[in-house]
């Protein structure tokens, strides 16, 4: 093995094997047959006829802005417009029922909430092959949500200072494009950039592709992907796998999990060592805001920097709940990699029964913990639920932030773990008068363990004012950030109901099959633990 330096760059020069290969194979067989981590062709082609055809709804939209706001023959004709792609579609990572992020780029005389949140949505309303149509107008990236034809579009808008966008443009990686943005449109261009920055840096983009499937599954299944709630999002785990692409450019899909269990588990996390895939500048050009630009903080537990001009931190969600869950996930796949490829002196498998599959098993969550709080969201509509939903999402990370501080260091210790999917729990679709009734609800969980001082024999947690704390702070964002959430809350068309309850009491909709047999469950795991040397 040898190690060199390029341009600040480590690079480990580790060749892989015949066997490598073959392991390798093993893992592409177990996403394709076992999880179905892969289209097929007539998937791919119904994709990209749907991308054609929103493609082409965006060039008529443009034409009719440009005629309403008065505009010449000429600039009507060729203003453009044009639909680009970024995350995992871009990529080419995305599973079969996965959605499309999706970037509409469109000349400077077309205004985001006029025309965009406006005609555009008022034109895919009408239109007869889109379904479940909302706006978010007030998020961190503005977007538009919709169904198209059974495929799921996540669009957003980008306002260049262009007047025509036409074929020609092939990419977003010129920074003079951020010329005169606003910051909306900035952030907007920064997913596609990103994207096609990654493509260019990984010396392999097969063996980027594969790992990243790999890692995406491993992250979903373990229940710690989700940028909302404070995990990684898509943006960190393809970063990270980017970067351990390019440290060791020669290895297979096999090897490179197992580095990259190693690198997440063992550096050192800190505000000041971000995650950096290629230097960036960190000086305000092309009329970028100071604000924009990152900054070290010192809140900043598992910093993961975009790589393209301005780069923001992807992971500023991060707890320290969410931190320490990560980092066991880490240590256990670490653990599972290293025994999957682990060999005795005959160069034979020291654990032959043991499969990549084990990588990808899912985490009990229901299983795990004595203690839940429940957070139910309600509304009375699809159109409203999916505004509400959203908004109270993006603040359940401030929650789990109030319940950390619920530890005392002298007497006891609890660990709250965010769950990063939603469910249906029919016995809260309640009536809410005569004339309203819920229609539309999900439940997340947190589990909850304490940990007690062995001096001390029984602890109680009260989380009755953290509760009632973050009523008031829902309110109170409602009220300054939210102004269109007012009227649903005033009218009692949503709700929120937060409450504790014990592994017993969980809902019948979640309550895993294996709560009357914990003894079992309890042993098995022991089985596992002894089996990859978890002891």
């Amino acid at each position: 093995m040898e190690q060199q330096n390029i341009a600040d760059q480590v690079v480990i020069v580790e060749r892989a094997t015949q066997e490598d290969y073959k392991e390798t194979d093993v893992i592409k067989r177990i996403l394709r047959d076992d999880y179905q981590q892969y289209e097929d062709e007539a998937q791919s082609r119904n994709r990209e006829a749907v991308l054609a055809k929103l493609n082409s709804i965006i060039k008529d939209w443009i034409r009719e802005v440009g005629r309403s706001k008065g505009k010449d023959e000429n600039t009507i004709l060729n203003s453009g417009g044009k639909i680009f792609t970024f995350g995992s579609y871009r990529l080419g990572v995305h599973a079969p029922n996965t959605d499309i992020d999706a970037l509409c780029v469109a000349p400077r005389h077309v205004d985001r909430e006029e025309d965009f949140f406006g005609s555009l949505f008022d034109m895919l309303k009408g239109h007869q092959s889109v379904k479940n149509l909302y706006p978010v107008q007030k998020g961190f990236v503005p977007r538009i949500g919709m169904e198209f034809e059974g495929i799921e579009i996540d669009l957003i808008f980008a306002r260049i200072q262009a007047s025509e966008v036409g074929e020609d443009l092939k990419d977003l990686l010129d920074d003079n494009i951020l010329k005169g943005c606003d910051d909306e449109t900035v952030r907007s261009l920064n997913g596609t950039r990103v994207a096609d920055i990654l493509l260019k840096q990984v010396p392999n983009v097969e063996n980027f592709r594969t790992t990243l499937r790999c890692v995406k599954l491993w992250a979903k299944n373990r229940g710690i992907y989700s940028n909302v709630l404070g995990y990684f999002g898509g943006i960190a785990y393809m970063i990270l796998v980017a970067k351990i692409c390019k440290i060791f450019p020669y290895l297979e899909p096999n090897k490179l999990l197992r580095n990259f269990f190693s690198y997440c588990l063992n550096r050192e996390w800190s505000y000041n060592n971000p995650v950096i895939l290629v230097k960036v500048s960190d000086e305000p050009m092309y009329g970028i805001k100071d604000e924009l630009l990152y900054k070290e903080k010192n809140t900043n537990l598992m910093p993961i920097l975009t790589p393209a001009y301005p780069c923001m931190n992807s992971t500023h969600n991060v707890s320290h709940s969410t931190k320490e869950a990560m980092l066991a996930e880490f240590e256990k796949g670490l653990k599972i990699t290293e025994a999957i490829l682990k060999r005795d002196e005959r160069g034979q498998k020291q654990y032959p029964s043991l499969s990549w599959k084990r990588l990808f098993k899912k985490f009990a969550f229901f299983s795990s913990f004595t203690h839940y709080i429940m957070i139910t969201i309600c509304s009375i509509d699809d159109e409203l639920h999916s505004r509400w939903l959203g908004f109270v999402e993006s603040k359940l990370r401030f929650f789990v932030s109030a319940l950390e501080k619920l530890t005392s260091q002298k007497t006891y210790a609890v660990e709250f773990r965010p769950w990063p999917k939603s469910y249906t729990i029919q016995s809260t679709l309640t009536q809410v008068d005569d004339e309203y009734s819920y229609t539309k609800s999900d439940s997340y969980f947190i589990g909850m363990r304490i940990k007690r001082n062995e001096t001390v024999e029984m602890v109680t947690v009260d989380l009755t004012q953290t509760i009632q704390k973050y009523y008031e702070s829902l309110a109170q964002w409602i009220h300054d950030q939210q102004p269109d959430c007012e009227e649903a809350a005033g009218l009692k068309h949503v709700d929120v109901q937060i409450r504790y309850v014990g592994q017993e009491g969980l809902p019948e909709d979640v309550k895993p099959k294996m709560i009357g047999k914990r003894k079992e469950r309890e042993d098995q795991e022991v089985d596992e633990r002894q089996e990859l040397d978890y002891e």
